[in-house]
């Protein structure tokens, strides 16, 4: 959910920052230049995933760098989809975002990744719109159990509906992504889940099993509390 790529954004001239400061700026192209290529970005909607792309490649040029040969590895697809479906094409008009999709599939299914962050959407009662992470699919042609199942508390029933929020489905996606799929480091999983999102999931009975499952895969775990006076 990168939306016109402000995180992303950011974290090229992070990087850009820091490499000056410790290499001189004559490292800097280069620097950005490779963390382009580690870059990815998932976006629903047409318009603000053209505008992410365009103010990165932008941004890379403007630090001298070269954007990657093949483009930025910004995405249109439902990053809540199954990855392991069948992309099926489009017709000639529409071949792009089919591309775009099936890319997107295999960084999902595939590509290790070690931070993911961002500002997911929320919504309360989303009941189908989790996709994949509400309602399971098929991984290597056997049928897969819903991932948010593992948000589910024992005789938790009752609140099940309050887990149904955009934002507990890009929780849950995000950490099985960095800590749960393939290792980066031989058969440890190492990474950092960093969101912008409610409270309510810190205190609440209904994410009961959602905080134990954070804290039995998670080695430290910050809380800013960033409130609309502006305090942390």
């Amino acid at each position: 959910a990168m939306g016109t790529g402000t995180f992303l954004h950011t974290i090229i001239e992070r990087v850009a920052e820091q490499v000056a400061a410790r290499e001189g700026e004559g490292a800097v192209p280069g620097a950005v230049h490779d963390l382009a290529k580690r870059l990815v970005g998932f976006e629903l909607q047409m318009n603000p995933y053209a505008v992410a792309e365009l103010r990165a490649t932008d941004l890379v040029r403007d630090k001298q760098a070269t954007p990657p040969r093949d483009g930025l590895r910004f995405y249109v697809t439902n990053t809540l989809d199954d990855p392991y479906e069948e992309i099926t094409q489009l017709g000639s008009s529409f071949g792009a975002i089919s591309r775009s999709r099936r890319r997107a599939n295999e960084v999902k299914a595939k590509t290790p990744v070690t931070v993911v962050i961002g500002n997911p959407p929320y919504k309360e009662l989303a009941v189908g719109d989790g996709g994949w992470v509400e309602h399971g699919g098929r991984e290597h042609g056997q049928r897969a159990r819903p991932i948010l199942e593992d948000y589910f508390a024992e005789g938790g029933g009752r609140f099940k509906a309050k887990l149904k929020n955009l934002y507990v489905y890009f929780w849950r996606w995000a950490t099985w992504k960095v800590w749960e799929t393939t290792p980066q480091f031989g058969d440890v999983h190492r990474g950092v889940v960093c969101f912008i999102s409610t409270a309510g999931y810190l205190t609440g009975p209904a994410f009961t099993a959602m905080r134990e499952h954070l804290r039995r895969h998670a080695s430290e775990g910050w809380i800013v509390d960033l409130t609309p006076e502006g305090q942390t």
